[in-house]
């Protein structure tokens, strides 16, 4: 019988399978104004991701930190967001290569950031169109039950580097 191992490349594609069903980007196309005339090319940003769903409700969670500098930056009405998407496409599963179209301007979104307490999380809420399109494309989203119980986590040691 012959058995195979894995070779670090497999390995490597394996773990890069497994983070990238995870993984979806919020990318805004957007236009800087001034007095609100646009100024220069559209422009591009990206962050990155995931879908965690708490309580049967579905959020895109990401960076409080990026979502709290849009909304001061469209408040302050620095720039115009022309258009957005949820990027699904980076895993193996995707069966689509065309992200989908998402109202980030409207959609409802709750975020943290505080450096002093060491929180920095945001959530953009999901409707259940967008979740059945990503679930569709091979994201997996977190549920509770994976992270619930992570306080009971015994780790047997640490090794950080620090003398």
């Amino acid at each position: 019988m012959a058995v195979s191992a894995a070779t670090g490349s497999d390995l490597e594609q394996q773990a890069l399978g497994s983070y990238c069903r995870h993984l979806v980007a919020l990318c805004i196309r957007y236009q800087q104004l001034k007095d609100g005339v646009p100024l220069g090319e559209v422009q591009f940003f990206a962050c990155p991701g995931t879908v965690i769903c708490i309580r049967g409700f579905c959020s895109f969670l990401t960076a409080g930190h990026a979502l709290k500098h849009w909304d001061t930056i469209i408040q302050q009405g620095k720039v115009s967001v022309r258009s957005a998407v949820l990027a699904d496409i980076f895993g193996t599963g995707a069966t689509s290569q065309q992200p989908i179209p998402f109202d980030f301007s409207d959609e409802p979104r709750y975020y943290i950031d505080d450096e002093a307490e060491g929180l920095d999380f945001g959530l953009i809420a999901l409707r259940p169109y967008h979740v059945r399109l990503l679930a569709k494309n091979g994201i997996k989203a977190v549920f509770e039950e994976n992270w619930i119980h992570q306080h009971r986590v015994e780790f047997d040691g640490c090794d950080v580097g620090v003398a």
